[in-house]
């Protein structure tokens, strides 16, 4: 609720008595100005712009930008589908941006957006079938959907430790135990996990 950044400041006393000082930096996201951070070549500072102040009638072409901007950077998929669902979690685009949404999307400047919107899901899925088709063995499509299922399986590992730090060995057992659908679920509805003892796949369907 503060400026974009500063220094924030912590005292405790003790009987009058000022015992210690903490002194730290701070960034609050909602200060800072989302047009001037689309700017940055940082894609972490890029992707933020989501949860930065945005003037309403920029809302759709921050988020259009941003996506066309992490689409085309030299990352690896899992990276790219992070950065891009920060900025679908939290773009605070409502049903008044929806036509402006599609129009750009429609133009060539923002053709790759739409490309990045598959999951890593269909992707394997797709990556799968192609294979299956050219070796023409049901076996080439059933790898393909299990690198899909372990692509998916490290995706949420890099999701939920970037939130919580490394994993519990009990949490990775789950995980890997999942299916493909579940996996993607958690990984689509990943913003509302608070905890990792709130991870319940019942209730992220």
């Amino acid at each position: 609720g503060g400026p974009g950044h500063g220094i924030m400041e912590h005292r405790d006393s003790l009987f009058g008595l000022e015992i210690q000082v903490m002194r730290f930096l701070y960034v609050a996201l909602k200060g800072l100005n989302a047009l001037e951070y689309m700017k940055k070549e940082s894609l972490l500072a890029v992707a933020l712009t989501a949860l930065m102040d945005i003037p309403e009638e920029s809302i759709a072409w921050v988020g259009a930008e941003a996506l066309r901007k992490i689409s085309q950077a030299p990352l690896k998929t899992h990276e790219r589908f992070l950065l891009g669902e920060c900025v679908r979690a939290y773009l605070p685009m409502g049903p008044q941006h929806g036509a402006e949404w599609d129009n750009l999307l429609a133009t060539e400047t923002f053709s790759g957006v739409k490309a990045m919107n598959k999951t890593i899901y269909e992707e394997g899925i797709e990556k799968g079938l192609k294979q299956g088709v050219k070796q023409g063995r049901k076996e080439g499509i059933e790898k393909g959907m299990e690198r899909g299922r372990v692509e998916l399986f490290e995706m949420a590992v890099n999701l939920l430790e970037g939130r919580f730090g490394p994993l519990p060995a009990k949490v990775l057992a789950d995980l890997k135990s999942r299916s493909r659908q579940e996996l993607r679920s958690m990984i689509t509805n990943s913003f509302r996990i608070k905890s990792l003892k709130a991870l319940d796949f019942d209730e992220l369907k």
